[in-house]
């Protein structure tokens, strides 16, 4: 008898089947990954990226059996051909096809092939905790139907940038240590070496899941900004660029200030220190995402200030904002490790005084550059700066994240000369640098230097790391040459003085009495002398004590006193001397010192 529940099982395979052949993945190095397509009317088209997010490439991804977690990749995996067969889909994340999601009538669209887009479906769920939003937070992954922690070891900004790449936050992330504190079950990952161009963080270099050396006090922390600066010296400066609806795109310079930079610093892990410097670095392209943009400078993200609708301006790329979050420099230097200190306040760079500065200062300033808490006061070094001398009477303990947080004078106010300009050395151990966002080449910096980097922002941390990683390896490698001189000057010495000790030990000075002793005459003495005078040890450790002549003695040269005589009146009788032979030996002896 026919068992009644196959026609179900069967319906529910041939539904299944159905329903996977009506989306694909392609131009991807996997199934789970590449350029969207959907099947119409048994043609194959693509998809126009109006409006899609990653709510619609769950339901994409949810199609193809990988589980309802997708995200937007936008045009990553190129231009398809033939048919556009939807356009401005919009998905709640529930629907079980993109069939069901709110969309133009199949076919209709106002997009080219340039607007395919291309989702990716990830078998590792990310999230963040404990933080002020879904953009920063403790990071915890979904593997094996159970959420764990990840440990710190090994990770870095680069592994942070996947992590935010993965949420749909755009590939720029920071590693913040261990901020949002110690989670619990299960640490997944540990040792998790990334490389910034994964798509995904299992694809890092890793321990087995599961393997690791960590307690939950090294679970990692993430930041995700979604805003950067691009076409600017360093990462610190540039074109201001805003991540939205999984497209990167611009912001108008309508009411945007100072308040306005000071967020968008603070996002980037700066500090709540930023200057906006107009159009600066020229105009962007693509999407103008934000307009009219008042912020008080307390926000904590670009888009809690007030701003016109996502999208919404009456601008044009001219308008592109520009911001610096650069407020220390080293200039004069033989590296922009070491150099004379500039501070910019009010859009302008000046100098500081050397009054009360001293090496916890010189610990900030390296620490604002992205040198850790290394830095040494190294006096006014390099000179005399010029123009305004903004700062003075500094005292820092070292713990202050930017220099203006440490005890100082008023702005400007100081009773300094250019001569007394600070200089700061912050050579020495910035390996860690791999815990915060690479700092490049400072010196000379300007806000409208014409320098301007083409590549992108994971080519320019690795580029920039690598440099100071060299200047890092190269000065290590003078100190090992320097201690390695001292060291052996220091042996030569020794051996030398060593050497002098004994040849002087064998070879003892021996003052022998002149030979014209012979002819002196022998006579009662009225003083008493002692037998050192015949004893070789005691006459070397103590040298007779010779006196000035009398008055007598017209040149008053000194004279040496004549040898008792053994029976000789006044003098030492014969039962005093011990080594009567041995003094007669010595008193008579020849020009040769023998007997």
């Amino acid at each position: 008898m026919l068992n009644p529940a196959l026609p179900a099982v069967a319906l529910m395979i041939l539904f299944t089947m159905v329903r996977t052949q009506r989306v694909r993945l392609v131009g991807g190095p996997s199934p789970r990954e590449g350029r969207l397509e959907v099947s119409y009317s048994g043609s194959w088209g693509t998809v126009c990226d109006d409006s899609f997010t990653n709510a619609a490439a769950g339901v994409v991804c949810y199609m193809l059996g990988y589980g309802g977690i997708g995200q937007v990749i936008g045009n990553r995996y190129g231009e398809g051909s033939g048919t556009i067969w939807l356009d401005d889909v919009r998905c709640s994340g529930t629907e079980t096809s993109i069939s069901d999601c709110q969309h133009n009538d199949w076919g209709v669209h106002d997009c080219d092939h340039g607007e395919d887009v291309s989702v990716l479906c990830r078998p590792v769920i990310l999230r963040l905790v404990g933080g002020p939003s879904p953009r920063e937070g403790r990071l915890e992954v979904y593997y094996n139907s159970t959420w764990g922690t990840v440990c710190d070891d090994g990770f870095t900004d680069a592994a942070a940038g996947v992590v935010c790449s993965m949420l749909g936050y755009g590939r720029i992330g920071r590693f913040i240590g261990n901020s949002y504190g110690a989670g619990n079950g299960t640490i997944w990952l540990g040792d998790a070496d990334c490389s910034g161009t994964e798509i995904n963080i299992a694809d890092c270099q890793h321990h087995d899941w599961g393997s690791h050396n960590c307690s939950h006090s090294e679970d990692v922390s993430v930041s995700c900004p979604g805003v950067r600066l691009v076409e600017g010296p360093n990462l610190q400066e540039g074109r201001l660029e805003v991540f939205h609806d999984g497209i990167w795109g611009t912001v108008c310079g309508d009411y945007f200030n100072d308040a306005a930079a000071r967020v968008v610093c603070h996002m980037l892990g700066y500090g709540h220190f930023g200057h906006f410097l107009s159009h600066s670095y020229g105009a962007g392209s693509g999407q103008i995402w934000l307009d009219d943009v008042r912020c008080n400078g307390t926000e904590t993200i670009i888009a809690d200030c007030q701003h016109n609708d996502w999208g919404v301006h009456d601008c044009h790329h001219g308008e592109d904002v520009s911001v610096s979050c650069i407020t220390v420099r080293l200039v004069g230097g033989s590296s922009p490790q070491q150099g004379r200190l500039e501070v910019r306040y009010k859009g302008t760079w000046g100098t500081v005084c050397d009054d009360h500065f001293d090496n916890s200062a010189a610990r900030v300033v390296c620490h604002m550059l992205g040198y850790k808490h290394t830095g040494q006061f190294t006096g006014n070094r390099y000179g005399a700066g010029n123009g305004t001398i903004w700062l003075d009477d500094i005292r820092c303990d070292g713990t202050e994240t930017h220099i203006s947080e440490c005890s100082h004078g008023r702005w400007s106010v100081h009773n300094c000369e250019h001569n007394e300009d600070v200089s700061v050395s912050c050579v020495g151990d910035s390996s860690a640098s791999t815990t915060r966002t690479s700092y490049p080449d400072m010196t000379s910096l300007s806000p409208t230097s014409s320098t301007r980097s083409t590549s992108s922002p994971s080519s320019t941390v690795t580029s920039t790391s690598s440099t100071q990683s060299d200047r890092i390896d190269d000065g290590r490698y003078t100190a090992q040459i320097a201690i390695a001189v001292v060291v052996v000057v220091g042996l030569v010495i020794c051996v030398i003085v060593v050497g002098l000790v004994v040849h002087f030990h064998r070879h003892p000075r021996r003052e022998r009495p002149d030979a014209a002793m012979i002819q002196m005459p022998v006579t009662a003495s009225t003083e008493s002398y002692r037998n050192d005078a015949f004893d070789d040890t005691a006459r070397y450790d103590n040298p007779p004590n010779y006196r000035q002549a009398s008055d007598n003695n017209a040149n008053g040269a000194f004279q040496q006193p004549s040898a008792p005589v053994a029976g000789a009146v006044g003098g030492v009788g014969p039962g005093d001397i011990d080594y009567e032979e041995t003094a007669m030996y010595e008193s008579l002896s020849d020009d040769k010192g023998q007997p």
